[in-house]
């Protein structure tokens, strides 16, 4: 049976003209009354008809010192745009910080591409519409629901490419969080190949980069321990090492070959060229 725009003002203590003003956006609600009508309206599954809104997405980011709209975050936004667009909602970007804002929009579902776990937790105590979180841990809590790349196929994918060219001694350096999801099954995938290869499992080659900018200590590592295949998880990753490599006096494939993270068209135009990993967006 259909929900009608009367029974929810009954069940929130106002008139069907508030309800209509809430849902076209009306500025003459207090957000107090907006909150409610739009929490009962989702609980009660009603959908407002001609009211000429678009049913809208929210996209949850980090805040404004993470959001960096190069490699990651920058092709996911893109990707998400692109889907959301196809099945006829719109895209409203929320920060973080601004997340209180879900509570008193017209919002029909959100997506976090944030770079850790945790919004996840409170989630179904303080919103109730659905949210699917992407490279995370988080599956059906609190209506939450998570999707990633394989990413630790991918990995032993590329050490096996490099293993089949003939390169024994390999190396993983990764940037950003330490602990974030992708980072954990890259790992897990670099050690499970090598593992599987008979090539040890030290993990004395696994090596972490805070940031690109402080890429050349590790990388001065990996040279002097006399590494001939290189693996650089990170979509913003590939021009820097191809930067940091020029610096040392390293040439690819000469020296080291490398295998690093696809950055649509930049990766292409690298001189040579990168063999690249890409995650399906």
């Amino acid at each position: 049976m259909e929900i009608t725009i009367h029974q929810v003002a009954k069940e929130c203590g106002v008139s069907a003209s508030t309800i209509s003003r809430v849902f076209n956006n009306h500025p003459n609600v207090s957000r107090e009354i907006r909150e409610r009508v739009i929490n009962i309206s989702r609980k009660l599954g009603y959908r407002p008809r001609g009211s000429g809104r678009k049913k809208s997405i929210a996209v949850i980011v980090p805040g404004a010192g993470y959001m960096s709209m190069d490699g990651y975050l920058g092709t996911t936004l893109s990707a998400l745009s692109a889907e959301i667009a196809s099945r006829g909602f719109g895209m409203e970007i929320v920060q973080q910080k601004d997340i209180e804002l879900l509570n008193h929009n017209t919002i029909s579902g959100a997506v976090s591409v944030m770079f850790q776990d945790g919004i996840e937790l409170q989630w179904g105590r303080e919103y109730n519409i659905p949210l699917v979180c992407l490279n995370s841990e988080s599956s059906h809590v609190n209506d939450t629901f998570s999707v990633g790349s394989n990413e630790e196929q991918g990995m032993m994918l590329a050490v096996n490419h490099l293993y089949t060219a003939g390169h024994r001694r390999l190396a993983l350096i990764y940037s950003g969080n330490i602990d974030n999801w992708c980072n954990r099954n890259r790992i897990a995938g670099f050690v499970k190949a090598r593992k599987n290869l008979r090539l040890g499992s030290d993990d004395k080659n696994i090596l972490y980069s805070p940031d690109v900018q402080a890429v050349y200590e590790p990388l001065g590592r990996i040279f002097k321990a006399g590494v001939t295949g290189l693996i650089c998880a990170g979509e913003s990753f590939g021009p820097v090492i191809s930067y940091a490599m020029d610096l040392f006096g390293y040439k690819v494939p000469h020296d080291i070959s490398v295998i690093s993270w696809e950055k649509s068209r930049v990766s292409e135009f690298l001189l040579p060229p990168h063999t690249t990993l890409c995650q399906d967006f």
